[in-house]
């Protein structure tokens, strides 16, 4: 495989990885008559406000942006420099995120929905039938992930061009 094709590819689906942490990753509705709200990691995250309601977020909820965003970083560096050793770390890490993205994406959002029955309970004082669903947030940020495992997996084990220069840190 060409080079050039390895990082455009690696740098989009890093990009489509963090674009899909702003779409809408839940639906939380509390009955059959109500519309629900749609709920994004990155609302999750921050906090969001419904009606009257403000539900303060969980900064925990970063930890499925933060690898795509140091590792589009360090694509641009580690490409760049042409580094051999920077390469290999990069070329390995590349291969680890995407499967910790993945895990960490259905952590986060078995947590977020245990979070949100927990409030609701908390601030009703009774279990409410609090339905969830996945949106196509979460569905694309766990597709690009496994996408990006696929390409990482692929050229992690087959021999390709690589930085030339012998340099190393």
């Amino acid at each position: 495989m060409n080079f050039k094709f390895n990082v455009k590819m690696t740098k989009i689906l890093l990009t489509l990885i963090i674009i899909t942490f702003f779409l809408p990753f839940l639906s939380v509705s509390c009955g059959p008559r109500d519309a629900g709200v749609n709920i994004s990691a990155f609302e999750i995250a921050t906090g969001k406000t419904v009606g009257e309601y403000r539900q303060r977020g969980e900064p925990a909820g970063f930890v499925l942006v933060i690898p795509a965003v140091i590792l589009l970083l360090c694509s641009v560096y580690a490409y760049d420099t042409k580094r051999r050793a920077l390469y290999t770390v990069y070329k390995t890490a590349l291969f680890i995120a995407p499967v910790f993205n993945i895990f960490a994406a259905f952590i986060f959002r078995h947590a977020a929905v245990a979070a949100i029955a927990r409030k609701i309970y908390n601030a009703t004082g009774y279990h409410i039938g609090v339905k969830t669903g996945v949106k196509y947030g979460f569905i694309l940020y766990v597709s690009f992930s496994a996408a990006l495992f696929i390409f990482a997996a692929f050229n992690y084990f087959l021999k390709r061009e690589e930085p030339n220069n012998e340099q190393s840190i």
